[in-house]
């Protein structure tokens, strides 16, 4: 019988001074253990539509806001990813996670 646990990653942003209007971001992991479910926006990106999609062995993550609105100004979070982490995982170990194909989109 197959299980999976459920697991999050957190996605920080530092703009201080650019308006970021949206991201495209690939988040993978290294041994491929984890498949991503879904994604939350945050307290900063509230208002914003955050999708995933299994991209490459990754997940693909974009989020925006078709109002044109910005990411707030500052420090934090922006969202979390949700993952599925197959059984086959050794226990009790941490994921290398890394990013790839980076997009931002400016105002």
């Amino acid at each position: 019988m197959a299980y999976f646990l459920l697991c999050l990653v957190a996605v920080i942003l530092e703009n201080q001074t650019d308006k970021v209007k949206g991201i495209q971001v690939d988040v993978c992991d290294v041994d491929d253990y984890l498949s991503c479910t879904g994604c939350k926006t945050a307290n900063r990106t509230s208002g914003f539509s955050c999708f995933t999609e299994p991209k490459d062995g990754c997940c693909r993550v974009l989020l925006f806001d078709l109002s044109g609105n910005s990411i707030a100004e500052g420090e934090g979070l922006i969202f979390t990813l949700e993952y599925d982490v197959s059984e086959e995982a050794p226990a009790e170990e941490c994921r290398d996670i890394n990013l790839k194909n980076i997009n931002v989109n400016f105002n």
